[in-house]
């Protein structure tokens, strides 16, 4: 099935209750409020998925292909294409404030949204396994009614829930995603804790802060992932580049069994330098344990030698 109506409908489909099942559809130039498909998380929903469809072209204001509401647990995403899609403020592609939540074999492609690219998850609970962010941005440029919380953040993912249900983000691939501000790949904000990134690869992702991720939650495990040449550069809401591959702002933050490899910290002048080619720190107790890194850097766009920058693999400036 296709659904081409153009800009005339607030949503493709509106699910209020009950199972649903779409498989094998097409959604495409879809969406004024909520995009292809609104999960509403009504009395009586119990699971809604979503298989082997194709989401091209849709526009949100929150979630430029999907939104599912709180109580609308157990939706399952699963073998999608998500391309071109954009939102107005949250999740280019998702904009997710139910639980339990998962994307399996998914692709997320060319997807915009002021903050966070792709995916917007205000909860925990959920799960991404073996999917793949290509060119997604989080580029904080068209604001809905001024709602525009300072930055552009989470070029794919953002994960902004504020309990200990964690998140985990496992076998998935983040390619040339970017951020105006924080985490090119993946931004974790908020109080939130126990979010978990396992098994992934990220290669030529770029922000000002964490060119890969940036975290400020609590009790991020970071394991057995690799860095390819991600960027944190300077740029008009910072004047120099944090953590080349990953920033690091909050506590108890464990990253092992990793490798980072020619990833780059930049500032803009001779004045302002890069912190942490591969690794930059403000946050408390970080574990870095039994991970390799090679040919990183952090630099200056100008000056001589004594403008090198700080931490050519790891800056540490913790509290």
């Amino acid at each position: 099935a296709t659904h081409s109506p153009g800009q005339t409908y607030t949503t493709g489909i509106q699910i209020d209750r009950g199972n649903c099942v779409i498989d094998n559809c097409t959604f495409r130039d879809m969406g004024v409020w909520y995009g292809g498909i609104h999960v509403n998380g009504g009395a009586g929903s119990n699971y809604v998925n979503i298989t082997n469809c194709v989401f091209d072209n849709n526009t949100g204001v929150r979630g430029g292909a999907l939104r599912s509401e709180s109580g609308a647990n157990d939706v399952n995403v699963i073998g999608c294409n998500f391309t071109n899609n954009t939102a107005r403020n949250h999740g280019g592609v998702v904009c997710l404030y139910s639980k339990y939540a998962l994307f399996e074999n998914c692709l997320f492609e060319d997807n915009v949204g002021s903050f966070s690219g792709a995916i917007h998850a205000h909860s925990s609970g959920s799960v991404i396994n073996n999917c793949t962010f290509i060119h997604n941005v989080a580029d904080n440029s068209a604001p809905f009614d001024g709602d525009r919380y300072g930055t552009g953040y989470g070029g794919a993912v953002s994960l902004l829930y504020h309990d200990a249900g964690g998140f985990i983000i496992n076998n998935s691939h983040f390619y040339n995603n970017s951020a105006v501000k924080y985490g090119a790949a993946i931004e974790i904000n908020g109080s939130g804790s126990n979010a978990q990134i396992l098994n992934c690869d990220f290669e030529n992702n770029s922000a000002a802060y964490g060119g890969a991720i940036r975290i400020n939650g609590q009790n991020t495990i970071v394991d057995n992932c690799t860095f390819k040449n991600n960027t944190a550069t300077a740029n008009g809401s910072a004047y120099t580049g944090y953590g080349g591959a990953v920033s690091i702002n909050g506590s108890n933050t464990v990253i092992k069994n990793s490798t980072f490899i020619e990833n780059s910290a930049i500032g803009n002048n001779q004045d302002y330098t890069g912190y942490g080619g591969a690794i930059e720190v403000t946050g408390s107790n970080t574990q870095i344990l039994d991970s390799k890194f090679i040919n990183n850097s952090a630099t200056a766009t100008e000056g001589g030698p004594e403008f090198t920058g700080f931490g050519g693999a790891v800056s540490i400036t913790g509290r």
